[in-house]
């Protein structure tokens, strides 16, 4: 069963946000941040899937922010997306310790300064200094 609402911080670090849920359809669970459909411009969208006890499959948890605008020159819907994305195998080789230290990794990275230079295309070393252009043919 899906939580009544979320709380997310904005990057201020001050400002909460509530999201409410406003529907449910098999394992996703969708949230915004009126209950007044015609309001409604920013989700997030919690699909939960997990693999059954004992398979050798895995379990796949994904949760994404989706915002919609209208462009007001053309009137066109305007959408951008993030979503964060987590595979865990129902095998035990990796431990819930491990997958904890590949989260902490990953959301270090999600901060303004590197999500700046990686929308920019820059490719950036762990202190945050430009080594350059991004070039796929080096990656």
């Amino acid at each position: 069963m899906a939580t009544p609402s979320l709380i997310v911080t904005k990057t201020d670090g001050t400002t909460d946000l509530t999201f409410y849920l406003v529907s449910q359809s098999g394992t996703t669970s969708r949230y915004a941040m009126s209950t007044n459909a015609s309001a409604l411009k920013q989700f997030i969208d919690v699909d939960l899937r997990v693999a059954p006890s004992g398979s050798k499959q895995s379990d796949l948890y994904t949760i994404t922010l989706r915002r919609e605008e209208l462009n007001a020159t053309t009137g066109a819907l305007v959408v951008s997306k993030v979503s964060f994305q987590l595979t865990i195998p129902k095998d035990d080789s990796i431990t819930a310790a491990e997958v904890g230290n590949d989260i902490s990794c990953l959301m270090s990275l999600f901060n303004k300064t590197f999500m700046d230079s990686f929308v920019l295309g820059i490719v950036l070393s762990g202190d945050y200094n430009v080594t350059g252009p991004f070039n796929p043919a080096r990656a």
